[in-house]
């Protein structure tokens, strides 16, 4: 096992981007960030644990890990034949049309090449021009890798928004209408989600019953209501577990949790580790 120390951390470079090409180790510990991740292979058998997942990597495929998740790089064949890309969350974040898209974007992990091939090609192509211009001394190079990561989010929101199943025997124009709706729904459940907002509540504000809510919402998130709050509310766990001032129990309750106990159980539930282990990995990563 490789020092850990072979990454450099975001926080110390001064810099939104980081990039490895070809020299990444065979294998890394277990760990978690508040950056995200895109690795995009160039050879087969690469290999990461997220979450307790274990997705294996063939040529061309690429794969996202968002922050605050739990990941291990399991087994990189060397020599490396891997671009891996970090890039500040805030660089996507704070962009509203991308930050009410988050909830579609937590929903991509691994893009085969073989599955999707027009999509991973042109995600490929767009990484291979972040390398370029990450190792060029263009005087612009800053703002024009951010441009290109925009054009990734844009390419991968319009796929996910266009392949949506949603109401697929309804016409174009109700579909159309409908999916607005439930993309301004999740956007406000998101950005709320540490509220008490229940599914009558949410239904109400989509301007659907009940019963036809629930039906869209699962088809259209691939989610329960109650799975999709839940996950919204550990994303901002997450954030608040890096804040030292806060005690665990003020941020499960920050985070929209109203019991300790049923914050540890769900924590372990959907991270496999405890929030105390959770956040120990974080002051680890982060120690010079």
């Amino acid at each position: 096992m490789l020092d850990r120390n072979i990454f450099q951390n975001l926080n110390e470079v001064g810099y939104p981007f980081i990039l490895y090409y070809n020299n990444s180790p065979e294998t890394f510990p277990q760990h978690w960030h508040n950056y995200i991740e895109v690795i995009l292979s160039y050879q087969d058998f690469v290999q990461y644990d997220i979450n307790g997942h274990l997705y294996t990597l063939s040529p061309y495929d690429i794969l996202f890990v968002w922050s605050g998740e739990l990941h291990a790089l399991v087994h990189q064949p060397q020599p490396c034949k891997v671009l891996l890309l970090q890039f500040d969350y805030p660089i996507i974040g704070n962009r509203i049309e991308f930050r009410n898209k988050l909830y579609l974007f937590h929903q991509v992990r691994l893009i085969k090449s073989s599955e999707n091939p027009a999509l991973a090609a042109s995600l490929a192509e767009k990484l291979n021009n972040i390398k370029e211009l990450y190792f060029s001394s263009d005087d612009f190079k800053e703002v024009k890798m951010c441009i290109e990561l925009y054009e990734i989010f844009m390419a991968l929101g319009s796929n996910l928004l266009n392949s949506s199943a949603l109401l697929s025997s309804e016409t174009n124009l109700k579909r159309n209408r409908v999916t607005e709706r439930m993309v301004s729904i999740c956007s406000y459940l998101s950005s709320h989600c540490t509220e008490n907002i229940s599914i009558d509540a949410a239904a109400r504000r989509a301007g659907f019953s009940k019963s036809h809510f629930s039906r869209l919402f699962k088809e259209f998130t691939a989610d329960s209501f109650t799975n999709f709050m839940i996950k919204e509310r550990l994303h901002k766990a997450e954030e608040l577990l890096t804040n030292p001032n806060l005690s665990i129990t003020e941020a499960a309750f920050k985070a929209g949790f109203n019991s300790i106990s049923t914050f540890n159980r769900i924590f372990k539930q959907y991270k496999h580790c405890s929030p105390t282990q959770f956040r120990n990995l974080y002051r680890a990563s982060h120690t010079v």
